[in-house]
């Protein structure tokens, strides 16, 4: 087992996608916290955004099962356009000991079992041409103790489909965790230039980030 030291989770994809903007106190702050997630990133362009349940099973624990997430970018650099979908499918997750703190959401700790898969695929077009890519994860059996995340923001601009997101990514460096494992991380990828190829990493762990 190694041990990495990151500025950023591994798993970042989803630890962001289960936290909120913003959230009102309640009687259960992960029930609170994955609900007005959900609800913000609708408002923000997700093209998906649903989960089958979210059940409290106890009062600041709750599991989340059936999450999907996506969103599609379309962008230009010079004169290359670019087109990008994203989604997030996670079976379960579990959130336990959530409470709000000062600029985000604490929890004691928080699990996803099983398989957990992100995919990042599109292509670029430049003088007619579409060139695809394909890249994909799929993450096993994390589990993080003392996660804080802070509260994400996105700026409102059109005319910015993609770098307006830049503030909810900054902030998500701000977040912080005592310890982060994984069992197994599974990545393949097929690049424009042709490139690409398959990578596994078993039993890694993150501490003190």
């Amino acid at each position: 087992m190694s041990n990495i030291s990151l500025r950023a989770p591994v798993a970042g994809a989803f630890l962001l996608a289960v936290t909120a903007l913003s959230a009102p106190a309640s009687a259960n702050p992960a029930i609170e916290a994955t609900e007005a997630f959900f609800a913000w990133a609708k408002a923000n362009g997700a093209t998906l955004a649903e989960y089958e349940s979210l059940t409290e099973t106890a009062p600041s624990d709750a599991i989340l099962r059936g999450a999907k997430l996506g969103w599609d970018f379309a962008f230009s650099f010079g004169e290359i356009n670019f087109d990008l979908d994203i989604r997030i499918d996670s079976p379960e997750t579990r959130l336990i000991g959530a409470r709000m703190e000062d600029g985000g959401v604490h929890f004691d700790r928080y699990e996803q079992p099983g398989g957990h898969e992100f995919s990042f695929t599109g292509g670029a077009t430049e003088n007619g041409r579409r060139t695809p890519f394909d890249i994909s994860a799929t993450q096993y059996d994390l589990v993080a103790e003392n996660f804080f995340q802070p509260y994400l923001r996105v700026e409102e601009d059109a005319a910015r489909p993609v770098s307006r997101f830049v503030p909810a990514i900054v902030a998500s460096l701000r977040g912080r965790v005592d310890r982060m494992s994984v069992r197994l991380l599974e990545a393949k990828s097929k690049l424009p230039d042709g490139g690409g190829g398959s990578e596994r990493y078993e039993n890694f762990t993150i501490t003190g980030v």
